[in-house]
Order: structure tokens, then sequence, then C-alpha cells
């Protein structure tokens, strides 16, 4: 878990370059949107280093707030972690609601590690009104 904090800590200080380091050459990252029918949107997969440093100032849960979100937005925590060999999974859940009182998205996270670097990260934004 400690290398999935250094990874969003890097990311939350936009240092991407940095965050890159933690990730394996041949990394394999898979994103997409889900609402509760199961319906997929949005997916995105890259494979490769250099293809996921381009996409991280802009990908969705790869931090620990949201790339379009004001300043005054929800802010991410970690919860339900739960790590089994090189394995790491864990939720993105917002601190607060919607000012409408209706819930922010949450994420789910499950990474793979390979020695201190991410070697698969897969990151679903689970649609809350869908």
């Amino acid at each position: 878990m400690a290398v999935l904090r250094a990874f969003y800590d890097s990311n939350d200080q936009r240092r991407f370059d940095q965050s890159a380091k933690m990730l394996t050459d041949d990394v394999a990252f898979a994103t997409w949107a889900s609402g509760v029918n199961g319906r997929q949107m949005m997916l995105r997969h890259l494979n490769g280093r250099i293809s996921v440093r381009r996409f991280l100032s802009q990908g969705r849960g790869l931090r620990r707030t949201l790339p379009d979100s004001p300043p005054d937005g929800p802010v991410y925590h970690e919860n339900r972690i739960n790590v089994s060999g090189n394995e790491v999974k864990f939720m993105l859940e917002p601190d607060r609601k919607r000012p409408n009182g209706g819930l922010y998205n949450y994420f789910s996270v499950d990474a793979v590690l390979d020695g201190c670097r991410i070697k698969s990260l897969t990151v679903v934004e689970q649609i809350t009104w869908l």
C-alpha cells in the first residue's frame, strides 16, 4: 500500500514524472466508468510507462481530487484496503456529498505490484446516478 500511497501523493502534487517512475516499463493500465446496471463507458486501455505518463494529469481516480474539480471540491481517501501478496485493492471515497445531497462518484482501484513498482493498475469510476 505504501507504493500506491506514494504514487497518489506524487500525482496530487502534479509530479507526474516522479509518479511514472513507480510504474514498470510494461505497465498495463485500464480505466472506465461503470453504472449500477453494469454498463461500462469511457473505456481506456494503455500499455507502457510512457503512455500512462501522458494520461496521469487528466485521469479520474488517479489523484485524491478530480482533475476538473473546483478547489473546494471533494477530497478522496483510501478505504476498504485489501492487500494480498502483490495485489492491492481499495476504494477511493469522497469526503462529502454534493451540495444537493447526492453522492459523488467513487473509484475502485486494483493494482498488481512487481517489487516496489506498479505492474498493472485498474481504476473504475462507480457512477452513483446511473
